[in-house]
């Protein structure tokens, strides 16, 4: 009965040891496995064209340069669905 009244007295000091490393691990884990600083970005590619990756963000550039061009030459101040998935699919 001694023994698990130690037990008892001490689970809170256990519990809290082990969320304390779960914790600790959590944190490790990010910064081996990215390679990268925990608030850095991660680069997404978004498809590979004859073997050159290309980045999410590249592409976007270019769908909102793109979309800015159609906006300037029609001479509307926004592109409906239509004419924004035409722009990036071609007629």
């Amino acid at each position: 009965m001694a023994t698990l009244q130690r037990i008892r007295n001490r689970a809170g000091i256990l519990i809290a040891i082990i969320i304390g490393m779960a914790i600790f691990a959590f944190i490790i884990q990010d910064f081996i496995g990215s390679g990268q600083p925990v608030r850095g970005r991660s680069r997404i590619d978004l498809a590979e064209i004859d073997g050159q990756a290309i980045p999410y963000q590249e592409y976007q550039d270019r769908v909102d340069r793109l979309a800015e061009y159609y906006r300037l030459r029609m001479g509307n101040t926004s592109i409906d669905e239509a004419i924004y998935w035409e722009s990036i699919t071609g007629p």
